[in-house]
C-alpha cells in the first residue's frame, strides 16, 4: 500500500513541475500579415533628406537596403532639365547565385518636365510619357517598364533646389508586357523616399 502511495505520490510532483515549466515557457504571438503589420516596418514620411525609399510591394513591406561592406549605394535621385528619377536598390542573399549582397530588384519613378512643377503637386500617369515607373526583379528575370497599361501616381512633398533634397510619396500598378510566365502584376502602394539628389 506505501507503495503505491509513494509511486502516485511521485505521479502528483511531476506532474506539478511539468505545469509550473509550461506556464514559464515564452509565450509567442503568430506572426501578423496585415496591412497595419506591414507598414510598420516601412520608415515614416519625412521631407528632411534621410535616404530613404520604401513601400508596400503587392501587400509586403519592400526597403531599399544596400549592399554591405561593398560601397553599393540603396538610393539614387537625379535632377537635370526638367526630368527626375528617383530609385529604391535591394541587395541581398541571392538563391539563385547563391552570393551574398546581389542586386535582387530595384524600383525607380520617373517623371518629366518637373521644373513647371511647384511641391506639393501630383503627377498622374496612365500610359503616357511625361511620367512612368518601372520594377525589376533579377531573381527571376522580370522587367516592368513603361507601358501603356501602368498605371500610376506621385505626390511631391518636396524639391529643395538649394539643398538638393527630393521627396514624395507615390503608388504604382503595373504589368508584364511579354509572353514569358511567372512575372506577376506589381501593386506597389503607400511608397515614400526622402533622398538628397545629384543635380547636373
Amino acid at each position: 500500500m506505501k507503495i503505491k502511495q509513494l509511486v502516485f505520490l511521485g505521479f502528483l510532483v511531476g506532474l506539478l513541475f511539468s505545469c509550473k515549466k509550461d506556464d514559464n515557457s515564452p509565450k509567442t504571438d503568430p506572426p501578423c500579415e496585415t496591412e497595419a503589420c506591414e507598414l510598420a516596418k516601412l520608415p515614416p514620411v519625412t521631407t528632411t533628406g534621410e535616404g530613404t525609399f520604401a513601400c508596400l510591394l503587392n501587400g509586403k513591406a519592400w526597403l531599399s537596403k544596400a549592399g554591405e561592406g561593398t560601397g553599393k549605394s540603396a538610393i539614387s535621385g537625379d535632377y537635370y532639365n526638367g526630368i527626375t528619377l528617383t530609385k529604391g536598390y535591394l541587395y541581398g542573399f541571392s538563391n539563385q547565385t547563391n552570393e551574398e549582397n546581389k542586386l535582387l530588384e530595384s524600383i525607380s519613378i520617373y517623371t518629366k518636365n518637373y521644373s513647371s512643377k511647384s511641391n506639393n503637386e501630383q503627377t498622374i500617369w496612365n500610359g503616357n510619357s511625361d511620367a512612368y515607373s518601372r520594377y525589376s526583379n533579377f531573381e527571376i528575370d522580370c522587367e516592368y517598364d513603361h507601358n501603356s497599361l501602368s498605371t500610376g501616381q506621385l505626390f511631391w512633398l518636396k524639391f529643395d533646389t538649394i539643398n538638393g533634397i527630393m521627396a514624395g510619396t507615390f503608388e504604382f500598378t503595373t504589368y508584364f508586357d511579354s509572353p514569358y510566365t511567372g512575372c506577376d502584376t506589381i501593386r506597389v502602394t503607400h511608397g515614400r523616399f526622402d533622398i538628397d539628389y545629384f543635380r547636373n
